[in-house]
C-alpha cells in the first residue's frame, strides 16, 4: 500500500510537471519520478489511474479490518485500557 502512495506521487509529479526544488520534500516520489523521466508523455492519465487503484485498494483494506486478523490493531488498545480501568477499581 505504501509503494502506491508513492508511485501516485511519482506521477503527480510528473504530470503536474513540479520543479525539482519545490518536490524536494517528496524524496521517494522525486525520486521515481526522475526513473520514469520528466517528460510530458500522459503523466496526466497515469496519475489518476493510480490515484484511484489506490484509494479503491486502501478503503477495501479498511473495510476489511473489522473482518479479518488485522481487527486486533483497533481491538487491542481499547481492551488494553479497559483492563487498566478495572485494575483502577
Amino acid at each position: 500500500m505504501l509503494f502506491r502512495s508513492y508511485l501516485a506521487e511519482a506521477f503527480r509529479l510528473l504530470a503536474e510537471n513540479v520543479p525539482h526544488a519545490a518536490a524536494r520534500y517528496s524524496f521517494v516520489g522525486l525520486a521515481l519520478a526522475n526513473l520514469f523521466g520528466w517528460s510530458e508523455a500522459g503523466w496526466t492519465a497515469a496519475h489518476n489511474y493510480m490515484w484511484i487503484v489506490h484509494v479503491i485498494i486502501s478503503f477495501g483494506f479498511i473495510a476489511y479490518i473489522p473482518y479479518g486478523k488485522f481487527f486486533h490493531f483497533m481491538a487491542a488498545p481499547v481492551v488494553m485500557g479497559l483492563n487498566a480501568a478495572d485494575e483502577r477499581r
